[in-house]
């Protein structure tokens, strides 16, 4: 049991690995290009707050949350309140 649990935890880090390097890119271009796509930049965020478990994530959520505050203060206020509630200690 406790080794299908580190499988399990190995695999979870796997996918927030590969995740990552779908997500960092995005919000690079999204920063660069200066998008106001507010469903592509939510839809991007809903995708980091999943995998801020993973601490590499974290940086780039907290990019692309100070980002988005220039355009939407309320809205990225939400989000890092969700990043709270899930991660925070």
């Amino acid at each position: 049991m406790l080794n299908d649990l580190c499988v399990l935890g190995d695999r979870l880090q796997d996918l927030n690995e590969q995740a990552l390097v779908i997500y960092k890119p995005t919000v690079e271009h999204i920063i660069a290009s200066n998008c106001i796509d507010i469903d592509h930049i939510e839809h991007t965020l809903d995708g980091l707050v999943s995998i801020c478990n993973y601490e590499p994530a974290i940086d780039v959520f907290k990019k692309l949350c100070r980002y988005y505050w220039k355009i939407d203060q309320h809205a990225a206020a939400h989000y890092v309140k969700a990043y709270r509630e899930m991660w925070d200690p």
